[in-house]
């Protein structure tokens, strides 16, 4: 069930598993609870990491009854719990959003094809085109098998099904990195980085103590 109220401007938007909840953030504005009973560790990971796509469509879909104070949705960025804001984020005037990149060349079809999309950023706005691409997003997500690599194989075909009619900002490692570089926008933590990287780690350990002020 998702309640609260929805946010009437740009925002960023997560969700996540109770533990990431703990280790990334002091609070969670937006997510979803379901019974994940039937469900083996592995797939529940996969469900949480996808989760924040199926959640937001269902927003976009909500009457401005079922929001208090008939709140309207505007555009949102995607993002994973692990980020750390690094920089102001800018609006966009394209359609959908999506860091596009080279995929891996490891022999295994599935990552490869997975790979062309880093799913830790996905921008969305309130156009007609928008809310199809992301309700194809989530549809999608529902029918396939929890596996590592769903929600990016799913954001890359769809966006290749949608690019003949629905403009795209294409962001690149200046938005965001893993890298942890001065003046990118956005910081994610990818793999172990998000424990053991020191200045990743004194980042989120800095804006944690803002949070206790």
């Amino acid at each position: 069930m998702i309640n609260g109220t929805t946010p009437n401007h740009y925002c960023a938007f997560a969700s996540c598993d109770p533990i990431y909840l703990r280790d990334h953030a002091a609070a969670l504005t937006a997510s979803e609870e379901v019974d994940l009973s039937n469900l083996n560790k592995e797939q529940k990971r996969v469900y949480y990491s996808l989760n924040r796509f199926l959640a937001w469509n269902k927003i976009m879909d909500m009457e401005p009854t079922e929001r208090i104070g008939e709140s309207k949705v505007r555009a949102a960025l995607i993002i994973d719990i692990d980020c750390l804001v690094m920089q102001k984020l800018p609006g966009f005037s394209e359609d959908i959003g999506l860091f596009i990149r080279e995929p891996f060349n490891n022999g295994n079809p599935w990552e490869t094809l997975g790979s062309n999309v880093a799913a830790g950023v996905v921008y969305i706005n309130t156009s007609e085109r928008s809310k199809n691409y992301i309700r194809e997003v989530a549809e999608d997500l529902e029918t396939r098998d929890l596996r590592w690599f769903t929600d990016q194989v799913v954001l890359w075909e769809r966006y290749n099904r949608a690019m003949h009619n629905t403009s795209c900002r294409i962001f690149g490692p200046e938005f965001m990195d893993w890298e942890f570089i001065e003046n990118t926008t956005i910081w994610t933590g990818k793999g172990p980085r998000k424990y053991d990287n020191p200045v990743y780690v004194g980042k989120k350990e800095e804006f944690a103590e803002l949070l206790e002020m």
